[in-house]
């Protein structure tokens, strides 16, 4: 990945999340679908596009009820049903 792609993923992030299982660490997805794990203070752990879907991704390493909506500027509330796995 190039420095010109990171940028332009960092210039569109779109969801930024809590790590699910790295402590200190936050989950980020661009609009052009590019995945980004960070550490607390912004240093850039890893940087790709993930194969298959972006979004499921994400979800898989996000903490899913503190996900923060940046273009809207909200937190996403999101309660599990009891049907479902999170």
């Amino acid at each position: 990945m190039s420095e010109k792609e990171i940028v332009a993923a960092l210039n569109s992030l779109r969801y930024i999340a809590p790590h699910a299982s790295e402590v200190g660490r936050f989950s980020a997805l661009s609009d052009n679908g590019i995945y980004l794990s960070l550490e607390s203070d912004g240093m850039i752990v890893t940087a790709f596009k993930p194969d298959g879907d972006a979004g499921a991704y994400f979800n898989k390493y996000a903490v899913l009820n503190r996900v923060r909506d940046l273009a809207r500027d909200e937190i996403i509330e999101r309660v599990k049903k009891w049907y479902e796995k999170l």
